[in-house]
């Protein structure tokens, strides 16, 4: 006598089958957002680049610099807004971390004279935002590692910010890279 649970059982028996093949055939999800997977390296003789840093701006339109370029460090941002900014560093050994320095300008203007005062950048003890990778040699690590971060850049009839902006690459060996800094402002 075929029951109810009998005919569940052999549509079961006919799907599983047919379910577990699908699942096979599906690619594992790769370690790196960006770039290559590498087994991370005891040494590392190749030092990391800064692939690029990309500045997207409030209105939508973007700003790319690359080390070397001979473009102005200088950035104007065409509206008030968050600027995010996003930096692409790379070594074929493995990147360990990407870092961004942000340091605020602030400046204030004297409404009756119209002069106005602005803060010096900041000593900063760290990166303002990191990226990096917590695996170590023989572990999978990637070839290239992104950080990013949202800046609000502002201007008024009573003052302004802008933000110097820096970037830093660091494989597995120690050895650093550092951008030139770039300069936000309205």
């Amino acid at each position: 006598m075929v029951t109810f649970y009998s005919k569940q059982r052999a549509i079961a028996y006919i799907w599983m089958p047919l379910l577990l093949v699908g699942l096979s055939a599906c690619k594992s999800a790769s370690h790196c957002l960006v770039g290559g997977e590498i087994t991370i390296p005891n040494n590392d003789n190749s030092a990391p680049t800064i692939v690029g840093i990309d500045f997207h701006m409030p209105d939508g339109s973007l700003v790319s610099r690359k080390p070397g370029d001979g473009l102005s460090n200088r950035i104007t941002v065409p509206t008030n807004g968050d600027v995010t900014v996003i930096v692409a560093v790379q070594d074929d050994q493995g990147v360990k971390d990407a870092q961004l320095f942000a340091a605020a300008i602030d400046c204030s203007i004297d409404p009756s004279t119209g002069a106005e005062s602005c803060s010096s950048p900041p000593l900063l003890s760290g990166p303002t935002a990191s990226n990096p990778e917590n695996n170590t040699a023989g572990e999978v690590g990637c070839t290239q590692r992104l950080v990013t971060q949202k800046i609000n850049i502002s201007k008024s009839s009573t003052g302004s910010n802008s933000v110097e902006i820096s970037a830093k690459g660091i494989n597995f060996s120690g050895q650093k890279v550092g951008s030139a800094i770039f300069t936000l402002s309205r």
